[in-house]
């Protein structure tokens, strides 16, 4: 736009972006043990020798986390092909939290001794600043130590993966502290917040628990012209106290 005069369009053009490529982990042999159940809240999965399977494009398997959450629980049954001759195994499982595309060692969330104790399970948190959406959870069970390394090869045992879906807890919780209120209520382009200084800050979510946005509230006021009509959740951040509540942009 110069002086006030909107100058001609460039013709358009389409574009994809690369979702995350994760490196390979499999198993070199699985002819005496395989992993016989993977459990992860309400997701229960059973399955059969293989040196590797790909579970993430199974609806039926999929698991939800709440970010920030603690006492979640992964269980993970050990069978042999041969139940009179059993074997020392480990079982190791890493979560992507963050979502870069690689297995951090920080990232691991089980790592048992070599062991025949079936099933093994841990008590899991999800980091408070893990990445919304979905992401990647891998389990090993192998005749080694609980390696470090998510990728490569192990000579005995089975890797499994699974679809992860990390929401928030706005999806299934409003409360406000201090007293702090919103309006309109339906919100058409500015949403009102009362009891609030410019020192605060906000942040949306959809119904889903998906970030929006965030930024500081204004004079009291937070604009939402551009959220397209729908159920939200604004989180107000001040003094270290939060309120999370509910609203419906027209």
């Amino acid at each position: 736009v110069c002086s006030s005069v909107t100058g001609t369009y460039s013709s358009s053009n389409n574009f994809s972006t690369l979702g995350l490529t994760y490196c390979t982990l499999k198993s070199l042999d699985n002819s005496f043990e395989y992993i016989a159940n993977v459990t992860v809240g309400t997701m229960s999965s059973n399955s059969f020798e293989s040196f590797y399977t790909d579970y993430t494009s199974d609806s039926s398997r999929l698991i939800t986390l709440v970010k920030g959450s603690a006492n979640n629980t992964l269980s993970v049954t050990k069978a042999w092909t041969d139940p009179a001759d059993t074997y020392n195994e480990s079982v190791t499982a890493w979560i992507d939290f963050n979502q870069n595309g690689v297995f951090d060692t920080t990232e691991k969330i089980m790592g048992t001794a070599l062991n025949q104790q079936t099933p093994v399970s841990v008590i899991f948190t999800v980091p408070s600043n893990a990445v919304l959406g979905n992401t990647r959870l891998r389990v090993l069970m192998t005749d080694i130590s609980s390696p470090n390394s998510a990728c490569g090869e192990v000579k005995y045992g089975e890797v499994e993966d699974y679809k992860v879906n990390i929401t928030s807890n706005l999806a299934t919780s409003e409360f406000s502290e201090n007293n702090i209120q919103i309006f309109p209520n339906p919100a058409v382009d500015v949403l009102n917040i009362t009891k609030v200084s410019n020192n605060a800050t906000f942040t949306i979510y959809n119904v889903a628990g998906q970030f929006i946005s965030k930024g500081k509230v204004t004079n009291n006021k937070v604009n939402v012209s551009s959220l397209a009509k729908g159920v939200y959740f604004i989180e107000i951040s001040e003094k270290g106290a939060t309120s999370k509540m509910k609203f419906i942009k027209k």
